[in-house]
């Protein structure tokens, strides 16, 4: 459940990320030809991904998604990735290196952000490392590849892994 945000946000791109930029624009042209309103104080919007209809109507989402979460595309029920993955047409042979370059970019970061930590400091590489979340968390929305994605998952690994060191500089 979101706010309708305002064209070009970086919200919307999150959004978009989740339920595919196609169906956005269908939800938004309806938003404004229906008058609603727009920002922190406007209307609301319940956005489920097509791929949960075929479960039927929404308050029947809840047993719906056990159902999608134990019918063997475990994939797509641990993460709102997978669930955009299989929207795209990911394969879920594809999704499975998707989501492995997560682990390889945290073993990867713990080994190098403690040296990084000692040349430059905790703070500014916590700093860094926050921003290369938050800018590839926006990324996916704009490349859906299964490559790009498994170089941002790897990225994201390394980036998580590095701000919860505790390794201080000195």
């Amino acid at each position: 459940m979101t706010n309708f945000h305002l064209p070009k946000s970086t919200l919307l791109m999150l959004v978009s990320a989740l339920m595919g930029q196609e169906r956005i624009r269908e939800i938004y042209g309806h938003a404004v030809n229906s008058g609603y309103r727009f920002f922190s104080y406007g209307d609301a919007s319940l956005l489920i991904p097509r791929i949960f209809h075929a479960y039927g109507p929404a308050h029947h989402l809840a047993p719906a998604f056990r159902h999608f979460a134990f019918d063997g595309r475990e994939r797509d029920a641990g993460h709102p990735l997978g669930i955009r993955g299989n929207i795209e047409g990911i394969a879920p042979g594809q999704m499975s290196y998707v989501m492995a370059a997560y682990f390889c970019g945290f073993l990867l970061g713990s080994r190098l952000v403690p040296d990084m930590i000692q040349k430059v400091g905790h703070v500014r590489v916590f700093a860094a490392l926050g921003s290369l979340i938050s800018a590839v968390l926006i990324l996916y929305a704009v490349v859906p590849n299964w490559i790009a994605w498994s170089l941002l998952r790897l990225i994201i690994g390394f980036s998580f892994s590095g701000s919860i060191s505790r390794r201080k500089a000195g």
